[in-house]
């Protein structure tokens, strides 16, 4: 069963495809409601943006005996040594590149807040309770000027507020509650709770906590060499419940394609329900068709290759894996700028 969180999420990472946002909110529409029917596990948390294909086969098919994976140190923290920090609440000055994150991980008043999702029009953050997995809220940030407005509002009457000087409105309804403000001169910023509702103060001091710093890039494990002909990535995620990175990508022009690419913890064979039928790029592989399209799990040891698409035939994306070269796994610092891993870029 997916939830009003889900439907902000989906809404916030396909609105800069289709301008007319009652088309957006019909094909979210569409997209939840066949996500319902694959009846799939494991699915993501709000924040997680896998928006146009099922959630990753090998994720779907468990994480395995223990449920644990691979200890993989978060990648969206910036080196000390290369941004420096903004005065709390206060975002750059200078553009943001399009897939590169300045909201920076930080801990406050027993909370963490950590990037996990960026396109150019938007960034995500998960809010935890320090030294819990569940997440508690999700920050969202608006580039300044742009139309979205995914989870402003959970009721018609906010409370008109401050956040480190800044006009703000605190909004609460059932188990929900939500603060706004402006970040900086027309971008704002949304913090939503999940599960609950926070008090008021409590979502002003979370507001108010919240850390810029200089531009860094979202990182992924590896450099690619080939893509199937005028697709450009829309939307990269890192650190979600489901996988360490996807990279989602659209065909130029609209909605003539799509895919995925996501890199999961551990080997898939080690999880109930693999059952390798083919082999890419010289691996392992299954292949699953599914309602609107397929999904193939490649395993390559310490971790799997998972590719999706509704419409790119399986020989690109074997193509796709076979022109793949990865980084050192267990160290994130080797990890490739999203600038650098995908061609064309």
């Amino acid at each position: 069963m997916r939830t009003e969180e889900d439907l902000r999420a989906l809404f916030a990472a396909r609105e800069d495809l289709a301008p007319d946002q009652r088309q957006v909110l019909e094909g979210t529409r569409e997209a939840v409601a066949r996500r319902r029917r694959r009846r799939t596990a494991g699915a993501a948390a709000a924040a997680a943006i896998v928006v146009a294909a099922a959630v990753p086969v090998a994720a779907r098919l468990g994480s395995g005996p223990t449920g644990q994976g691979t200890t993989i140190p978060d990648v969206a923290a910036p080196a000390a040594s290369t941004a420096s920090s903004q005065p709390a609440g206060q975002a750059p000055a200078r553009p943001r590149p399009p897939f590169a994150f300045t909201i920076r991980p930080s801990s406050t008043a027993g909370f963490e807040i950590q990037p996990t999702a960026v396109n150019p029009d938007l960034q995500i953050a998960t809010i935890r309770v320090a030294g819990q997995t569940q997440t508690r809220a999700e920050l969202y940030v608006y580039r300044p000027g742009t139309e979205h407005r995914a989870g402003w509002d959970l009721s018609r009457d906010p409370v008109r507020v401050q956040v480190n000087g800044a006009p703000a409105w605190y909004s609460v309804q059932d188990a929900h509650s939500a603060i706004r403000w402006e970040h900086a001169p027309g971008g704002w910023a949304v913090i939503n709770t999940s599960g609950s509702a926070m008090p008021k103060q409590t979502l002003i001091s979370l507001a108010q906590a919240v850390q810029f710093t200089t531009p860094y890039p979202a990182k992924v494990p590896y450099r690619l060499s080939y893509l199937p002909a005028g697709f450009t990535p829309f939307h990269v995620a890192q650190g979600t419940p489901t996988a360490r990175t996807v990279v989602q990508f659209q065909a130029r022009g609209g909605n003539a394609g799509v895919m995925d690419i996501a890199i999961l913890d551990g080997s898939p064979s080690k999880r109930t329900g693999w059952r390798a039928d083919l082999a890419m790029a010289g691996r392992p592989a299954q292949c699953t068709d599914l309602v609107d399209g397929y999904r193939c799990a490649v395993d390559f040891g310490e971790f799997t290759v998972d590719v999706g698409s509704g419409t790119v035939p399986r020989a690109e994306i074997a193509k796709v894996v076979a022109g793949m070269s990865f980084a050192v796994w267990g160290d994130p610092a080797t990890w490739y700028d999203i600038d650098t891993a995908l061609p064309g870029r």
